[in-house]
């Protein structure tokens, strides 16, 4: 196996924890449901309305609890209900108001598959939903911005105080060619028709690039677009 051959040749194996990619069609199962209220939690997958956040940590609560049943009032304060919330809505409001508050929330299923179905129907409300994020500042300005990736495109996203929301959409169809380099990551759009997208692995003698971003993080968001752009078509 992989293990043994590696230690054969004196190398040591190097695990990673691996992103599953969200499709818009992906069924829910217990893994998805665990990265996503890991997402809710370190604030990726944000809601931009209060009642959505009591009702995703309500459903976390019954996931944890005897015969999938969440208790109720001051008890779901107990049932540490603010622990399955991102830092900035966990202090905005105390855990008994928590709870009140998803007190208030209508009778949840009491099976594992509905409850969960029911967790992913609601973060499918997230303007974030399924997004892998890249921190990056676009060349033409200054400030620096929250680029999202998902199966649909590259998303420019902007977060104000309790907000979340999605400024600018790049369809994969609009994009001509990518690439990246040490510094950067390119994008060559075509805003006026969808042109079949090419991949390159530098910008030297590329024409007609239009989106240029700076960031860190320039080959992760090269193999993310990549992945998305390829997935099922056999290419490599």
């Amino acid at each position: 196996d992989v293990f043994l051959r590696m230690t054969t040749q004196n190398k040591e194996p190097v695990f990673e924890f691996k992103r599953r990619m969200i499709k818009k069609d992906l069924a829910v199962d217990k893994l998805l449901y665990l990265q996503l209220l890991g997402d809710i939690q370190t604030g990726d997958l944000f809601f931009n309305n209060e009642t959505e956040v009591a009702e995703a940590a309500l459903i976390a609560v019954a996931m944890n609890s005897k015969g999938f049943k969440a208790p109720k009032g001051e008890k779901l304060a107990e049932a540490g209900i603010t622990k399955y919330m991102s830092s900035y809505w966990r202090h905005r409001k105390s855990a008994e108001d928590w709870g009140r508050i998803a007190s208030t929330i209508d009778k949840l299923p009491r099976s594992e598959k509905q409850l969960m179905s029911r967790f992913q129907e609601l973060c499918k409300k997230s303007e974030v939903y399924g997004m892998t994020f890249f921190y990056a500042r676009p060349s033409d300005t200054k400030e620096d911005i929250i680029i999202g990736v998902d199966h649909s495109g590259i998303h420019f996203v902007r977060k104000a105080e309790d907000k979340v929301k999605k400024e600018r959409e790049i369809p994969y169809a609009k994009i001509i060619k990518y690439g990246a380099t040490v510094e950067y990551f390119w994008l060559s759009v075509d805003e006026k028709s969808g042109s079949k997208k090419k991949n390159a692995l530098s910008i030297g003698g590329t024409q007609g690039v239009n989106t240029l971003l700076y960031t860190l993080q320039s080959w992760e968001m090269y193999e993310t677009v990549f992945d998305w752009t390829h997935m099922g078509t056999g290419k490599e």
